[in-house]
């Protein structure tokens, strides 16, 4: 299984960037098949001239000093982009794409550290890797399309954190427009991820729902749109309700699944201590997250599934094909 332990993933397959404002600059949706990697959608980072570079950071959910991640980038060699770690006093350690010798070098804190030796095409996708281990003496380890690159050792740990805080897609602005497309992007603790690529799948049909629908009798056509849209929707002011919705099956002709992320765009109406937990069910067996507290605007809420709750063993594909999502009023 890729990944010890998978903490996030996503191939923007909601029709959307499941962040806030607070993490994402000049970052929009991309549907445009040329710069995709897998699916319907990607990410774009887009910017011209400074101070308008552009960038998305994801949380990343458990204290660690040392994360591995996996993304596909389609990098246009304008100005350098980057995937990092941001760590919790700020610095960042990066692999950034260099515009002229087109390799990924490995920069901590703004200083280049040590260059890549594998020189690969603007404009088409690659497939990134890197392993940061954060401590004086710690280390960095990169492979680009599956070979491995940099291996440095030494002090990555430029001032007095070393607590992973996010994983960071970068694009440095230039005096004209630049951009850089990001797809599939995943990380995790414990060992490689290595080449992971996300389907979505939508609801498909009501299993069982208790959730008061906007319009019409059917729940999970409220909740099935991508992009999501908020002119339907369903609803509860009550804890202790359930939606349950079927899903459409999964190609998985030639893939090998890894981990579930389940996802749901919600809000809260007033302010209140009412909570939403999102749910997957496997054969009448439950894999759930914490309850959330949610905001009062529209933000994405996730619950990742790394082994199939039906015997807790890894996920395969018929019981991806007979898996349900739930969310539960709390």
């Amino acid at each position: 299984m890729a990944y010890t332990t998978p903490l996030f993933g996503t191939g923007y397959e909601m029709g959307a960037i499941p962040l806030t404002s607070s993490y994402l600059t000049r970052g929009a949706i991309n549907s445009v098949a040329a710069y995709v990697k897998t699916g319907t959608y990607s990410l774009d980072t887009t910017s011209q001239g400074w101070p308008n570079h552009a960038w998305a950071k994801y949380a990343v959910p458990v204290e660690t000093s040392s994360i591995y991640v996996s993304c596909h980038h389609y990098p246009t060699g304008v100005a350098f982009s980057s995937l990092g770690v941001v760590l919790d006093s700020g610095e960042v350690v990066e692999l950034r794409k260099d515009v002229t010798t087109h390799t990924y070098d490995l920069y901590i804190d703004g200083s280049l550290i040590e260059s890549g030796s594998i020189a690969v095409p603007d404009n088409q996708f690659q497939h990134i890797q890197a392993y940061f281990n954060i401590a004086t003496s710690g280390g960095v380890t990169s492979k680009i399309d599956g070979v491995t690159d940099i291996e440095y050792s030494g002090d990555t740990q430029p001032g007095t954190g070393n607590i992973i805080e996010y994983v960071q897609q970068y694009q440095l602005a230039s005096g004209s427009w630049v951009t850089s497309y990001w797809d599939d992007l995943s990380f995790g603790t414990g060992d490689w991820g290595e080449d992971i690529r996300f389907d979505g799948i939508v609801p498909n049909g009501d299993d069982a729902v208790q959730w008061t629908p906007s319009t019409g009798a059917d729940n999970y056509a409220l909740a099935d749109e991508r992009p999501p849209s908020t002119v339907d929707y369903v609803s509860t002011g009550s804890p202790g309700l359930e939606d349950l919705y079927d899903l459409a099956d999964w190609s998985g002709t030639a893939k090998t699944p890894q981990f579930v992320m389940a996802w749901a765009y919600a809000k809260k109406d007033v302010a209140g201590d009412i909570q939403l937990q999102l749910f997957v069910d496997s054969n009448s067996s439950e894999s759930s997250g914490s309850p959330l507290d949610l905001t009062t605007t529209d933000a994405y809420y996730s619950h990742l599934a790394a082994t199939d709750p039906n015997g807790s063993i890894a996920w395969l594909d018929n019981a991806i094909d007979a898996l349900k999502i739930g969310i539960r009023s709390v």
